[in-house]
């Protein structure tokens, strides 16, 4: 739907899909760190420090795989990306991948928005439906805590004392 003219290589690389991962130029070590810390926080600290110990041996070991991409078509997906007259997105069905002028693809949008299906908000409802949640879940957890059974698991019949084998 773009007026733009793609060449061979850049077909190639759109061709691999929207969900295809180039291998990374470095490992991220620092961010794979960062998102595990949080998980570790709740361990007790001989066995969070086992782990880190683990972690980053593994991480000293690691090695980056060969690259996916030639150098032509990292230089096609470079440009692609540098083209900021097109906007290139995911086809409604199939699994195929359009690419839009951008102006065009602005002209949709607008035009989505400006239908009675939406409605600007006052506010930011986020914050009041998560205090919701969180009032729910600690309604369960201190139902639980008092002997009650909040949540049961009722969906499985028991057999000779043991769940049926799947």
């Amino acid at each position: 739907m773009s007026a733009r003219r793609l060449t061979p290589v850049e077909e190639d690389v759109l061709a691999l899909g929207l969900n295809f991962a180039v291998v990374p130029r470095v490992l991220p070590k620092e961010e794979f760190v960062q998102r595990l810390e949080p998980k570790l926080y709740h361990m007790t600290n001989d066995a969070a420090s086992n782990i880190r110990v683990q972690i980053t041996e593994v991480l000293r070991r690691a090695t980056l795989p060969a690259s996916n991409l030639t150098k032509n078509k990292k230089d096609a997906l470079r440009n692609l990306r540098a083209d900021k007259s097109i906007h290139i997105l995911k086809a409604d069905k199939g699994n195929a991948t359009v690419i839009l002028d951008r102006l065009e693809y602005d002209n949709k949008i607008l035009a989505l928005l400006n239908t009675s299906t939406y409605k600007e908000l006052k506010r930011d409802p986020t914050a009041n439906i998560e205090r919701k949640i969180c009032s729910k879940l600690s309604g369960f957890k201190k139902a639980d805590t008092k002997g009650n059974k909040a949540i049961t698991n009722t969906g499985t019949k028991k057999y000779h004392g043991t769940t049926p084998k799947f």
